[in-house]
């Protein structure tokens, strides 16, 4: 868990010490007053590089690598590695040569810029203006203060949510996006709400941390310039003639001198992620941990967008044949992450694996917004027990085997249903009652001085629905049908054949 933050004003400098710029808070109402027009909450996650592996237990020491530089340098260590002496911006082949049985993967910039996509479509959650950085996250907070009950309650409940899903996060806020990115990258825990303490906060954070070229990075390091607060004060002139005009820009950003743009995120329309299975899994049964992390990061985001969905695609990729496709079809809208790994366990456990799966992947449509259905007052009745045990079943037995059905608009009884998805309704066609059990082929009734019988004679009711139709195919019908019933309450749909006087049975109600 990251540290509190204080709450008393408090700047400690030095290289390996926290930054912390706090005003005095008595009341939260002067606490708003001191705050600035704009605040940017960054959130900075150090060791993404190698969360998105999703390995689990780290028990040797781990690294990852960025194969883009000729020296492999580092990017990310865990702490195993750490208390090995391996930092950040290592040469892999020094860290190779001082730790013996070392794990090193390649960095995966596609995964990490997908999770910050997922972690950007949850974060609109507690403010509209959210912004995707290279690593991490950027949220403009002042307009949500009020609405969470102001920046201590909204804090609080971005770290619970944050923190819930990763182990090692850095918060800031500044007035200004980079001066709160900048902060996050330096250390944890900062916040500054006031502008006039801006300059002096960010003064002892190492030049290098700023986005500069290797020719701007060398010059600084060659005339003795390692914090921001002595950049800020060379000549701005010469500055300018030594590094270009762009830094001054930088830095004028970075104080708040200037205004600084940000490109909002906008949050997709399909949900898609995938993990890598390390090492490769050959077992069904192995993949649920896979499948329980992708499970509940679609959850979240279905929780902070207020969305369901309905249908869900998994794909099981392997190394040298085509991916296995597996669809999970739901009755109904839900986002329940007991139900969707349940019914993912029962899918998964009908296909039978020919390769080792590689990667999964997990996508998914969210519908609409829909609000959370009211309960029932009185009655006990669970009523999503029966789409759920319809999905369990759906995916145990196959679609093909639990079939709904619907009627059309059709008078004969034999052509007026057919089957169809669980579920899915058609619209209502104005109709007289008609029994649930239609016989497959109506069955002739013996007819005793003059009355049908069905198991015993039958009492008939007077009023019936008269069906002539179908005398333009080959099945045309002429038939008076009546609601019956014999001596053991059984409830009939019989039919008299108007060209042939006879009786039959075609239904129970």
């Amino acid at each position: 868990m990251p540290p509190s933050i204080p709450t008393i004003p408090t700047i400690n400098c030095g290289a390996n010490q926290s930054l912390s710029c706090v005003p005095k808070l008595s009341t939260r109402n002067s606490a708003q007053e001191h705050h600035s027009d704009t605040l940017w909450l960054a959130i900075h996650l150090p060791l993404l590089p190698l969360e998105v592996f999703a390995l689990g237990p780290i028990t040797t020491p781990t690294v990852v690598y960025d194969t883009s530089q000729r020296s492999h340098s580092i990017v990310a260590v865990d702490d195993h590695a750490q208390r090995h002496g391996i930092i950040t911006g290592m040469p892999l082949s020094v860290a190779h040569a001082q730790v013996t049985g070392l794990r090193a993967f390649i960095q995966n910039c596609q995964a990490e810029q997908q999770t910050l996509v997922q972690l950007a479509t949850q974060a609109t959650h507690w403010s509209p203006n959210v912004v995707v950085h290279s690593s991490g996250l950027l949220l403009e907070i002042a307009g949500s203060l009020r609405l969470y009950g102001g920046l201590n309650s909204l804090l609080a409940a971005i770290k619970s949510w944050i923190n819930r899903q990763y182990s090692c996060v850095h918060l800031a806020i500044t007035p200004t996006p980079s001066s709160a990115m900048l902060c996050a990258r330096h250390s944890n825990s900062v916040l500054i709400v006031n502008q006039t303490r801006l300059v002096a906060s960010i003064s002892q954070i190492p030049v290098n941390l700023l986005e500069l070229n290797q020719h701007q990075q060398t010059l600084l390091q060659q005339i003795g310039i390692q914090q921001i607060g002595a950049l800020l004060r060379l000549p701005r002139s010469g500055l300018a003639r030594r590094l270009g005009p762009a830094i001054l820009n930088m830095l004028d950003r970075l104080t708040g001198v200037e205004p600084e743009p940000q490109i909002t995120f906008i949050p997709p329309r399909r949900f898609e992620k995938t993990l890598e299975c390390l090492p490769a899994r050959t077992q069904v049964e192995q993949l649920m941990p896979w499948a329980k992390i992708l499970v509940q990061t679609l959850v979240s985001q279905l929780l902070h967008t207020c969305k369901h969905v309905n249908q869900i695609d998994w794909s099981l990729h392997h190394a040298d044949q085509p991916s296995t496709p597996i669809t999970l079809r739901l009755t109904d809208e839900r986002y329940e992450e007991q139900s969707l790994l349940g019914l993912t366990r029962l899918a998964f456990d009908t296909i039978n694996l020919t390769a080792a799966v590689e990667k999964i992947t997990l996508s998914a449509m969210p519908l609409r917004h829909i609000g959370e259905q009211n309960a029932c007052l009185f009655s006990a009745t669970n009523m999503d027990t029966w789409p759920m045990l319809l999905d369990r079943l759906r995916h145990r037995l196959g679609d093909q085997q639990v079939l709904g059905l619907r009627t059309h608009a059709e008078y004969r009884p034999e052509h007026a249903w057919s089957f169809c998805e669980p579920g899915k309704t058609d619209q209502n066609n104005q109709c007289a009652p008609r029994p649930l059990w239609l016989f497959l082929k109506p069955r002739i009734l013996d007819v005793i001085d003059g009355n049908p019988y069905f198991h015993g004679p039958l009492e008939v009711a007077t009023e019936y629905e008269r069906i002539v139709s179908g005398w333009w195919d080959t099945s045309p019908v002429r038939r008076d049908y009546y609601h019956a019933r014999n001596n053991h309450h059984i409830d009939l749909w019989i039919f008299r054949e108007l060209n042939t006087g006879h009786w039959f049975a075609h239904g129970i109600f």
